[in-house]
């Protein structure tokens, strides 16, 4: 697995990649480990996921916990984990995993399973992220994510301000070669105009203009 670290501020460095997108819905929450922390749930397990990086989740008496889903469907490629105001890293979970299923399915299916005892999978920089890249290609509507947490001076605590995702766009390509009823033709015998609708079988041909 790839991980990028950046700061709050940058250009998010995966949102570059081609096909991908930063999933901005705010998803439905089914369940989570409440916080002993903050007041009227204002450090509570929803704070994860509400697409503000001002907010966060944080507990001290129990692992974390919290279970959402999204309005529909889509295929994970990467997440970023937002890192929050204060603790200097000393609160980023010891272990990580982040699973997922669709409606119907008995089981989840762990998408990452991440290890970060020695704290160097996530940046310790306060307000930052890290991203993630995720080695899959089909389509999830429920996720799960849940954590240890760390030994900070003697009490095991643990604390992120968000997890959000890349969805991969799921592209339906045309694979059938359609019939050429014509064309301005190339003065290259082959690179004629019925190159331009045979190139995805045939990534080496190309179209080469008369002039």
């Amino acid at each position: 697995m790839t991980l990028l670290v950046a700061m709050f501020t940058s250009v998010t460095a995966l949102a570059q990649t081609p096909g991908w997108e930063l999933v901005t819905e705010k998803p439905a929450i089914d369940g989570g480990q409440n916080s002993n922390w903050g007041s009227n749930g204002s450090e509570n397990y929803d704070k994860l996921v509400d697409g503000d990086l001002t907010t966060k989740y944080e507990l001290s008496d129990a692992d974390p916990w919290v279970e959402f889903h999204y309005q529909k469907a889509f295929i994970p490629k990467g997440y970023i984990l937002w890192t929050a105001n204060d603790s200097d890293g000393n609160r980023n979970p010891l272990t990580w995993i982040i699973m997922a299923k669709n409606e119907g399915d008995a089981d989840w299916t762990v998408l990452d399973d991440v290890d970060n005892r020695t704290n160097s999978r996530l940046t310790k920089e306060n307000n930052s992220k890290s991203e993630h890249i995720l080695n899959n290609n089909k389509a999830y509507q429920y996720y799960r994510f849940e954590a240890t947490r760390r030994n900070n001076e003697g009490a095991l605590q643990f604390q992120l301000a968000e997890l959000q995702f890349y969805a991969g766009l799921d592209l339906d390509y045309v694979t059938e070669i359609p019939t050429v009823t014509g064309g301005a033709n190339s003065y290259f015998s082959n690179e004629n105009y019925g190159n331009l609708v045979y190139c995805r079988r045939h990534p080496t041909a190309r179209v080469v203009a008369a002039h």
